[in-house]
Order: C-alpha cells, then sequence, then structure tokens
C-alpha cells in the first residue's frame, strides 16, 4: 500500500510542511478564541486553514507534471532517448496522466476542507486541476505543441468566468484535461525529435544560482566587442501568434473585470484604462529601440 500511494507522493519535506501549517494555522486560531472566551468551533476556522489545503492542492498538481514529465528533467529526458523506451509504454518514474491515487489523495484533501464552513466540495478539486493544467502548458510549449496549451490558457480563463457554476466547471475542466491528455501523449510520441538545447543552455540555469552566474559570464565579452556583437531580437513573433495572444489577453482581461464584478468590485475597468496606456508607450518605446 504504501508504495502504491507513494508513487505519486511530492517529497516528505513537503507534506510533513503542509500538515505544521495546517495544524498550527487551525490549533492558533482555536487557542486565540479560547483566550477571548469563545467557545472554538472548528468550523469557524475555516479562511486560512482552507487557503492552506487549496494551496496544497495546487502545489500537488504543479508537481504532477514538473516530477514526472520528461520535458522538465534534462537528465530523465537524456536518459530515456538511450534506453528502449518508446511511447506507449509506462514511463519510469510514474506516469504524468493522472491516476487512481490522484483522485485518493484529492479525496482526502476534499475531506478535511468539508470541516470548514466555508467549503465547496469543488474548490479542492479545482485548485489541484488548475496547478495540474498550468504546469502542463510548460512541456506542451517546450515540444511545440502550442494548440493544446493556447486552448488550455484559454479554457483556464472559462473556469474562471464559471467559478460558481459547479456543473459547467466540472465540464469545462473534463474538457481541458482531454485536450492536455491527448497533447502530453502526442508530445510523447515525438519525443526523439524534442530540441530542447535552448531551455537546457539558457533558461533552465536561472533556476539554479551557480548556474546563472555561469550564464551571465559566458554572455559577457568586454568592452566594445558587448557593442559590436549582433543581438538578436527574442521578442520577435509571427503575426498569427500576436493576434491569438492579444485575443487570450482580452478574454483574461474580460473574465478578471467580470469576476471582480461579482465579488463586489467596480473599478477594474477604470484600472484598464492606465494598463492599456502604459502597454502602448512600452509597444512604441520598444519600437522605436
Amino acid at each position: 500500500m504504501k508504495s502504491w500511494i507513494r508513487i505519486v507522493l511530492p517529497s516528505e519535506i513537503y507534506i510533513l510542511a503542509a500538515c505544521a501549517c495546517y495544524l498550527s494555522i487551525t490549533v492558533g486560531i482555536s487557542m486565540i478564541e479560547m483566550a477571548r472566551g469563545i467557545n472554538p468551533q472548528f468550523g469557524r476556522v475555516n479562511v486560512a486553514g482552507l487557503i492552506v489545503l487549496v494551496a496544497s492542492a495546487l502545489f500537488y498538481g504543479f508537481q504532477r507534471v514538473r516530477n514526472f514529465h520528461p520535458a522538465c528533467q534534462a537528465e530523465y529526458r537524456n536518459w530515456l532517448r538511450f534506453t528502449p523506451w518508446r511511447a506507449g509504454l509506462p514511463l519510469p518514474l510514474g506516469p504524468v496522466h493522472l491516476i487512481v491515487q490522484d483522485l485518493l489523495i484529492v479525496g482526502l484533501l476534499t475531506g478535511v476542507s468539508s470541516l470548514h464552513k466555508e467549503f465547496e466540495w469543488y474548490l479542492i478539486p479545482s485548485a489541484f486541476l488548475v496547478g495540474y493544467l498550468v504546469t502542463m502548458m510548460f512541456p506542451l510549449i517546450l515540444t511545440r505543441k502550442y494548440v493544446p496549451a493556447y486552448l488550455i490558457s484559454v479554457g483556464l480563463g472559462g473556469t474562471l468566468y464559471l467559478h460558481d457554476s459547479p456543473l459547467g466547471l466540472s465540464i469545462l475542466f473534463a474538457v481541458l484535461y482531454a485536450i492536455a491528455w491527448a497533447g502530453q501523449r502526442d508530445s510523447l510520441r515525438d519525443i526523439e525529435s524534442w530540441d530542447l538545447s535552448y531551455f537546457d543552455e539558457q533558461i533552465a540555469p536561472f533556476f539554479n544560482p551557480q548556474g546563472f552566474q555561469e550564464v551571465v559570464r559566458s554572455q559577457i565579452l568586454g568592452w566594445p566587442f558587448d557593442r559590436l556583437i549582433p543581438h538578436r531580437n527574442l521578442f520577435a513573433i509571427h503575426w498569427k501568434f500576436a493576434l491569438a495572444l492579444a485575443f487570450l489577453a482580452g478574454w483574461w482581461w474580460f473574465v478578471v473585470i467580470d469576476v471582480t464584478i461579482a465579488f463586489g468590485g467596480s473599478h477594474m475597468m477604470g484600472f484598464g484604462i492606465p494598463v492599456a496606456g502604459i502597454l502602448s508607450i512600452s509597444r512604441i518605446y520598444t519600437y522605436c529601440l
């Protein structure tokens, strides 16, 4: 049983940290209520404890992709290329797709969250799927599966828009997971043609302080050579991609405005005017450079 559930569990230090944080918050608030002469009720200790549970579910979804997808780990990816493994066979470190153990762990978190007054049955599963889908976009983009990654990014805005409709939210999450599953399966099928050298050499080291310093040193030639070398525009994009990105930005801005108004806010539309002005000035400045 231990090895069966251990396949998908994060490191013990993260589990202990989440448990310690949750217990310290719930027990601490109960003690504060007792000191004030208030009869402590576990259901009233809701917001802070529930936030910890939601954050735990979000992180669990993140690590389910980060720890198991070969595109996220250079050594794992390169090892697979020199083994008899091929698409269709189980991944040695565990599956990227969701399995029964995930349902058990998310169900456990949901059961604990039901003790809180602000409990909604779909809150923990939604947080887990958001973490999973957002992280899944990363290997999809790295392996040039842009269409499923784009559809997921649009759909995640839809989940925020449907936050008060459990049925619509469940259907949309099911569709988004199907897209992510098909995308990652298609991605693994093309593992032999992955070209992630730019990521391994230029991006991955930035997550390591020592690697970041080495990258910076390798790019310094000294004056006047730093001024004479050709400079490539890393932000040049195709007009189709720019159009899709503009639609995505507009869609997410609409969703944020709608959700803000639903929760009593009324200033987001006015806030959009200076944001649009700043973006316009930045665009002109970039063009003048």
